[in-house]
């Protein structure tokens, strides 16, 4: 990454099922030195979540006191029950100082982030599915799913494929190698 003082926040965007979380755990075993900052949610922990660890766990009512507070960069309802957000104490101070942070996230809070920072501080890479087959393969090994369920989260991804259009890199996975799209990241970072 050439010389600069502010950090970046460095975004991994693409649909559900395209293995966003396996390319940033290949990112943090890679690079100790980078940030991966914990997520903000309403829902319960699951056994053996800890808070601040796998989550920053809050009360319906906190986390609205937290939007009214602008305290988050993103926030969204997930599957319209709970809500998910990335709060800006994880994140501002760590550019401050200069470091990159990682972000796995969906099409609607890479927008969100990017509504709030300069364009200097963030970098998104879009990864695209090595094949609409495989997406589905994916999703339905993930949890049962009946068709309908499926056509929403296909139109959901072909909504999001097009305006991932508009991320910085466009990043096409390639199906059981998932460290072909870490080694892209890595150069364009090394290069930007």
């Amino acid at each position: 990454m050439s010389s600069n003082s502010h950090g970046r926040l460095l975004l991994i965007v693409g649909p559900s099922g395209v293995g966003k979380g396996t390319v940033v755990k290949i990112l943090k075993e890679r690079h100790p030195d980078w940030i991966f900052p914990v997520s903000s949610t309403t829902r319960l922990p699951r056994p053996n979540e800890q808070n601040e660890k796998d989550y920053y766990f809050f009360t319906s009512d906190e986390f609205d006191k937290k939007i009214h507070d602008n305290e988050f960069l993103e926030w969204a309802w997930v599957h319209s029950k709970e809500r998910y957000g990335l709060q800006k104490s994880s994140v501002l101070p760590y550019l401050a100082a200069g470091k990159i942070v990682v972000r796995d996230i969906d099409i609607q809070g890479c927008e969100a982030i990017e509504e709030q920072l300069s364009r200097d501080e963030v970098i998104s890479f879009f990864l695209l599915p090595p094949s609409r087959e495989v997406l589905i393969e994916r999703i339905r090994k993930r949890a049962p799913i009946t068709d309908d369920e499926l056509e929403e989260r296909l139109k959901s991804m072909d909504m999001e494929i097009e305006r991932g259009k508009n991320c910085d890199y466009q990043i096409q996975t390639i199906n059981n190698q998932p460290e072909l799209s870490v080694e892209e990241i890595e150069r364009i970072m090394e290069e930007s």
